[in-house]
């Protein structure tokens, strides 16, 4: 507990350890007026930045590292331990963050083996690749689907002494083993639960979050995050039990990389439907999750609802399907994350658009012959 941390100061002991938040580069500013000792900035060609240095040895050091072959990268001040000491609070700033391969030689583990935890840009690609455990990412497709806020079970984390890399994910709503809303607020401050606070399950208030009032999920979503939990550790979707019938099958051969800007993407067609009763928590799970759970829940069926809600909302009336949807399938198809695996949604846009309204002679363009479309590439 938090108070226990902060009650006895005559044990020697760590009392919190604060880390990067998503878009910071150091904990701490280095280089200000006031500082009564030498400090400068290091323009390092490796890093692509300024590093700060606070002594002319640090300095040395960050020539030597960017000299180096061996190391990929590295971080001034990238983290901040609270201790006690003697009976005093204190408070310590490593200089330097330095590769996976030496904390691995201080853990006496292999260095492939953390490497799967940690956000790397991959082996032999360029600096806009990264990983989520051994999920390959290109930055400009992922925008927006990596979370930069914190959210998740603090039932789960209490169990397992860690937040999973599910909950990095921004369509991690729910939590799909306990079956409740993820928690992003304090409870008692009401403020945003941060990534760098007193402890796993403590706010900078004091409050735990196991105390917090948790809601329970609709099922729906729930069901939606089980598939996602279950690509994200590479374990088969087909194992899910699944009421609410999503194309398992289908969703078994797309890679997690597919799925996170395929579901995006399908965001703009579904945000104006709901399987969600308008008394559920269908008020606070808004965005990616609701229309993925709109659109892959009772399919083809949920998907022809979308789309027929859809086109009666926001599109002006006695127009064919291809001129409502046509934005839509290019925007579709003109997405390099998108292969012939994904192909399900462009048959089944074009098999339901047949359906609803006979094809003018001028949108020739949306006949099934489209679907081969992606098979081309």
């Amino acid at each position: 507990m938090q108070q226990n941390l902060n009650a006895n100061l005559n044990v020697d002991r760590i009392t919190a350890i604060y880390t990067l938040e998503i878009g910071q580069v150091r904990v701490r500013k280095i280089v200000k007026r006031s500082n009564s000792y030498s400090t400068g900035k290091y323009p390092s060609w490796k890093m692509g930045r300024m590093v700060q240095w606070k002594s002319p040895r640090l300095l040395a050091a960050f020539r030597l590292l960017d000299a180096t072959p061996a190391v990929k990268s590295y971080q001034e001040e990238a983290m901040r331990i609270d201790y006690c000491y003697q009976g005093q609070e204190k408070t310590f700033y490593p200089d330097l963050l330095v590769p996976v391969s030496k904390l691995a030689l201080v853990l006496g583990l292999d260095a492939n083996a953390l490497n799967r935890y940690s956000y790397i840009p991959i082996s032999g690609k360029t600096k806009d690749y990264f990983k989520l455990l051994d999920h390959e990412f290109i930055h400009r497709y992922t925008e927006g689907q990596i979370r930069s806020n914190c959210q998740f079970c603090p039932l789960c984390a209490d169990e397992n002494g860690y937040i999973d890399a599910f909950w990095d994910l921004t369509i991690a709503l729910a939590c799909p083993k306990h079956l409740i809303v993820s928690l992003s607020h304090c409870h008692k401050c009401s403020q945003k639960i941060r990534w760098s606070r007193p402890g796993l399950l403590h706010c900078q208030c004091g409050a735990n979050f196991l105390e917090a009032p948790l809601r329970v999920s609709d099922r729906v979503m729930v069901s939606l995050m089980q598939i996602v939990y279950a690509k994200v550790h590479d374990s088969s979707v087909l194992k899910i039990q699944n009421p609410f019938l999503f194309p398992l099958e289908i969703l078994e051969k797309i890679p997690l990389n597919q799925i996170l800007p395929m579901t995006h993407t399908l965001k703009r067609l579904g945000h104006s439907s709901s399987h969600l009763g308008q008394d559920s928590e269908a008020k606070v799970l808004k965005g990616v999750g609701v229309a993925a759970c709109n659109i892959f829940s009772q399919w083809p069926t949920g998907f022809q609802g979308v789309i027929r809600k859809n086109r009666r909302d926001f599109h002006a009336p006695n127009t064919d399907f291809w001129s409502d949807f046509k934005v839509m399938y290019f925007q579709l198809t003109n997405n390099r994350w998108l292969d012939r695996s994904c192909n399900f949604l462009l048959d089944e846009m074009i098999r339901y658009g047949t359906t609803l309204s006979p094809i003018k002679a001028k949108p020739k363009k949306c006949t099934p012959e489209l679907s081969t479309h992606m098979h081309d590439k």
